[in-house]
């Protein structure tokens, strides 16, 4: 790992934009105003999470915020191929296994490639967002416009996403996003990933700075977002010296940071085998999948006990 901060965009109006403190903008910005390309994630109409390349920073703003499905990569490997064989530079962003996945396609890490991986630990299942997605359009009788899984118009800290209807009806609904978090809806592949640990494969690593207050108290946590920011190579430190001036930035520890972040393998929900069986024989669909998230999600209540004992004892310790 090399250099581990605290990292805020002094930017308010590009951190209003993004999931946490907006520190994919200045990156971006700065591959964009030398000529270059970037690449991101959008949500298409069809609400299908999709790579697409950008060339204007106005067209990136399409990736900013959390897409909590699996992107589909489509043809950004040769494309980004191709503009680097023109000599021009391109910023990737993505997990970090499609972060890997480039290098692993063009050969190896080439002069013009810059990479920034989120912090991940799992992708869900983009059927199971369709499902849900139809759901909602089922029970409020109305069509789905757009989903916001962060938005900051409750805060940083609320997870709840916030669903927008086409005749501008918003509403919450956090079955979906609780079942990603408890690693009900998520890949296999996902649980023994080798990609979700403290080595990293990307010039920049991003992700929310979760813990700010027990890590650093002094850090101003006014609920619109703190970043946790990896610098992880030279080329990455070089680009960064170039724009850092536009970050409140904090050196920190990076194991003591990491600690309050979900970056290791976890362990799938014990009802994920049940549920996804549901999938495949289209008893859980479209029609109730709500339902069936919800259900299986369903805690015990001695487990609700014992977990509010464990807060109480922490906040008293």
């Amino acid at each position: 790992m090399g250099k581990t901060y605290i990292a805020i965009n002094k930017n308010e109006v590009e951190k209003a934009h993004s999931s946490s403190g907006g520190c994919f903008y200045p990156i971006a910005a700065s591959v964009i105003q030398a000529g270059g390309a970037v690449f991101g994630v959008a949500m298409n109409e069809d609400f299908r999470a999709a790579h697409e390349c950008a060339w204007t920073l106005e067209e990136a703003r399409r990736f900013c915020g959390s897409k909590y499905l699996r992107s589909d990569l489509g043809d950004s490997y040769p494309k980004a191929e191709k503009i680097l064989e023109q000599g021009k530079c391109v910023l990737f962003t993505g997990t970090p296994c499609q972060c890997a996945g480039l290098k692993a396609y063009l050969g190896g890490d080439l002069p013009g490639l810059f990479t920034c991986e989120i912090i991940c630990h799992a992708n869900p299942s983009p059927k199971v967002f369709r499902h849900y997605i139809k759901n909602i359009e089922k029970i409020y009788g109305k069509q789905v416009k757009d989903i916001s899984f962060r938005s900051k118009e409750t805060g940083w800290r609320n997870q709840v996403p916030v669903i927008t209807f086409a005749d501008g009806q918003k509403a919450q609904e956090a079955s979906y996003f609780q079942a990603f978090v408890r690693e009900m809806i998520n890949r296999p592949s996902c649980y023994k990933c080798r990609f979700a640990g403290e080595k990293r494969y990307s010039d920049f690593t991003i992700g929310d700075f979760w813990g700010i207050e027990t890590v650093d108290p002094t850090v101003k946590d006014d609920d619109t977002g703190i970043s946790l920011l990896d610098v992880n190579t030279p080329k990455g430190e070089k680009l960064f010296e170039e724009i850092k001036s536009q970050f409140f930035l904090k050196p920190v520890d990076a194991k003591i940071a990491y600690s309050h972040n979900r970056h290791c393998n976890v362990k799938e929900h014990k009802n994920r085998a049940e549920f996804f069986r549901g999938i495949s024989s289209g008893d859980i669909n479209e029609e109730n999948v709500i339902y069936y998230m919800k259900k299986y999600m369903k805690m015990p209540f001695y487990r609700k006990v014992i977990n509010k004992a464990v807060r109480i004892l922490r906040r008293d310790s």
